[in-house]
């Protein structure tokens, strides 16, 4: 990494790492054309091939949100981080849309199991509550797309909905999004009607008493 940018390809890594810090996800080839006004995503995938190839994102194969910025993935182990950021909430219930908590971090020792790349989301609902996940409970979410069925897991459903569920995926390609409460029912989602992408893996549980 190092190599010289464009004025555009320095615009569109600042949007996509300001993205994924705000929504706690990063942006679309789609979303980044629509931001700078590109007749096609075409010009966009163009440009984020470019900052690939010179070593500052990272994409993730098949997946539609799938590009980091390569810092976020390959952050160095020397020290720890002083802090993970607080980007949201995430409901353990009905999809709801994840937003930003402004002004919040949560510090290295308070956060069991987690490393350079994760991030927190603030639960909401009690669709979780019978995997111990509770409302107010912060979640620590590793990005990827390697869940197993079964995984807990935050899966954005749409373009703006975020939600904590246990994954499975069919044979069939439809997608169950389980709570672990018998009050709620279980979610199917057809992807060819209604998009749904992995955000991350729960990989942890952080309550404040």
């Amino acid at each position: 990494m190092g190599e010289e940018l464009t004025k555009r390809q320095r615009e569109i890594l600042a949007f996509i790492e300001s993205e994924t810090a705000r929504r706690g996800i990063p942006p679309t080839v789609r979303e980044v054309a629509a931001h700078f006004g590109m007749a096609s995503p075409n010009g966009a995938a163009c440009h984020i091939k470019a900052l690939e190839d010179k070593g500052y994102l990272v994409r993730e194969p098949g997946l539609s949100r799938g590009i980091r910025p390569s810092h976020a993935v390959n952050a160095k182990q020397e020290g720890p981080p002083v802090g993970f950021p607080l980007l949201g909430e995430v409901a353990a219930g009905m999809p709801a849309l994840a937003v930003q908590t402004e002004g919040e971090a949560v510090t290295l020792s308070e956060v069991s199991g987690a490393r350079p790349g994760d991030f927190l989301l603030k639960v909401k609902g009690e669709s979780m509550t019978g995997a111990g996940i509770n409302p107010g409970d912060v979640a620590v979410v590793r990005p990827g797309r390697e869940i197993r069925n079964g995984d807990i897991a935050v899966v954005l459903v749409g373009e703006e909905e975020a939600t904590i569920k246990r994954y499975y995926r069919e044979q069939d390609g439809h997608i169950r999004l389980v709570p672990e409460n018998p009050a709620f029912d279980q979610v199917t989602i057809d992807p060819t009607i209604t998009p749904a992408a992995i955000v991350g893996k729960v990989v942890g549980i952080l309550r404040r008493y």
